[in-house]
């Protein structure tokens, strides 16, 4: 069973995520360990981050449950056999100039991963830019999640085994630890530039 309990960030209190009630008269009776510097509230915190760093580096349709993987060379369009093409940079379904402008228009993706600034490079390096980006971006979300301040969430994650935060894109390819000077660099350049990011 999922865990579904999150606290309030201004009284702590145990809520149900599903029911948004106070845990003891929610059905589920879960229990997380509270957001403290705590083994136990670690030990989660460690499986939450484990999930991300697993998720950033695939992506999938958004059409239907069965996992995208990895993109291989070419351009960012996935044909999905039953219901048409998914980009693999938004994972969203493409449209009529899905890519059109996307240099300077946010809501628009690039047709080749390497053409973006930010993952510059052969096919294979594009790709892993990319993947770093797109964790880094889902890391920055889980470290701002309202269910626990940031520096326990900062406290957690510098204690974390250094192998647990590296991207690994295939048996072959390692990339160095993700820091948490990358994730508070992140939403700097993501607002910074005029093109989307991962």
């Amino acid at each position: 069973m999922s865990r579904v309990i999150q606290f309030c960030s201004s009284c702590s209190n145990e809520i149900c995520e599903q029911h948004s009630t106070l845990w003891r008269l929610c059905p589920h009776g879960i229990v997380m360990p509270p957001p403290d510097r705590s083994a136990e509230f670690g030990a989660y915190l460690q499986e939450r981050i484990a999930d991300v760093m697993t998720e950033g580096t695939m992506c999938r349709p958004p059409c239907c449950a069965t996992s995208g993987g990895i993109k291989d060379d070419a351009c960012t369009h996935i044909r999905c056999a039953v219901h048409g093409y998914w980009c693999y940079f938004c994972e969203k379904m493409c449209f009529q100039g899905h890519n059109d402008n996307w240099q300077t228009n946010k809501s628009r993706c690039p047709l080749w991963l390497q053409e973006h600034p930010e993952c510059n490079g052969s096919p294979a390096v594009a790709l892993a830019k990319f993947h770093r980006l797109r964790t880094i971006r889902l890391l920055h979300e889980l470290r701002h999640n309202d269910a626990w301040p940031r520096d326990i969430f900062d406290y957690h994650y510098r204690r974390m085994p250094e192998e647990l935060v590296t991207i690994r894109i295939d048996d072959r390819t390692k990339i160095r630890p993700i820091t948490l000077e990358e994730l508070n660099s992140y939403q700097t350049l993501a607002r910074r530039v005029e093109y989307a990011m991962p």
